[in-house]
């Protein structure tokens, strides 16, 4: 992306809005209610799909624009707006939640009631990241559940958001084993670095019987993972 690749027209989007973007400059105007027709809500719908064209993650000024300017209820509005509509709006939909002004609680129930219909793993993995950022207990047992998606690529974000989300190491420790244990390698990596990395946590975040359920856990990987990375990482641990 140049430079000086502009987010949108300067001017005008629609009623109540006033704002033009660029890498170097931003000028925010309170943003009102807004439909998934909206221009800015096509520019990041554009560059979304750039990024699945291309396979590579990249800045998305537009959908950030959304997330910062856009009040609460609007913000809302527009995610159910998009999550009635096709797959790559419903996508949109669940990555605005993703590091969202909103209230944790508050993305915790949008999450469950996205998953109450949508099927498609590519947007459920968004969905995770938005429970990770929200880093409430109540999202762990969307987690559980989703611990046990058939998608890999659903399961790899699960153990990060777990991590977030708890409060104690019990309250995680039996589903992060469990992914320690997952058929696909990059999941077991994910589950691997989480039990890792709470053996940095003091009390009462993990008690003795938790570290040394981990501790456990990562002698059994250590030895017997069959990725050598896997196997390194849970090693330096002990």
């Amino acid at each position: 992306m140049s430079g000086n690749l502009k987010v949108g027209r300067e001017g005008r989007y629609g009623p109540g809005i006033g704002v033009f973007a660029t890498q170097e400059k931003a000028i925010p105007v309170l943003l009102m209610e807004l439909s998934p027709t909206h221009p800015l809500v096509v520019s990041a719908l554009a560059r979304q799909e750039e990024e699945r064209q291309t396979g590579f993650a990249s800045a998305n000024h537009a959908m950030s624009m959304l997330q910062e300017q856009l009040e609460q209820p609007a913000l809302l509005s527009l995610v159910h707006g998009l999550r009635s509509g096709r797959l790559e709006e419903r996508e949109l939909a669940a990555r605005l939640l993703v590091q969202a002004r909103l209230p944790g609680a508050a993305v915790v129930d949008e999450v469950r009631l996205a998953l109450r219909d949508e099927r498609d793993p590519q947007v459920i993995r968004w969905l995770v990241a938005a429970l990770q950022y929200a880093r409430e207990p109540a999202g762990l047992a969307e987690l559980r559940r989703l611990a046990r998606h058939p998608d890999a690529r659903v399961r790899f974000g699960v153990p990060d958001a777990l991590s977030s989300c708890a409060e104690r190491f019990g309250d995680v420790a039996d589903t992060l084993v469990e992914l320690s244990k997952d058929g696909d390698r990059d999941v077991r990596w994910s589950a691997t670095f989480e039990l890792v990395a709470w053996l940095d946590d003091l009390p009462p975040r993990i008690s003795s019987a938790g570290r040394d359920r981990s501790l456990r856990r990562l002698r059994e990987i250590a030895s017997a993972d069959n990725d050598p990375e896997i196997r390194t990482m849970a090693a330096e641990a002990l």
